[in-house]
């Protein structure tokens, strides 16, 4: 069981995914690039949760090959965005997502 915590950012909740993904990589359960996609869009808070459900028909439902990496980019480029469009409207820095 992995999910975000309120106080964490995107950056960190995707760093300690990535180590949690290193462990059980080690402990000899290999888990499938599309398995890892899910688990991490899963395991975010409920704000993320429109942007998962397009993220999820976009590269679950793909045909063309998609890595964790392109998932990861996705969603870091989602934050930037997000967080631009804050500054915009409220003036100030936003807290993290």
């Amino acid at each position: 069981m992995f999910g975000g915590i309120r106080v964490e950012s995107l950056s960190d909740h995707i760093s300690h995914f990535l180590n949690m993904m290193t462990k059980v990589k080690k402990a000899g359960s290999p888990i499938t690039n599309r398995a890892a996609i899910k688990k991490l869009l899963d395991s975010l808070l409920k704000e993320w949760s429109l942007h998962c459900m397009m993220i999820k028909r976009d590269f679950l439902n793909n045909t063309n090959p998609v890595t964790l990496s392109d998932l990861i980019n996705t969603m870091k480029s989602f934050e930037m965005d997000v967080n631009k469009h804050e500054m915009n409207t409220i003036g100030y820095p936003p807290k993290s997502a």
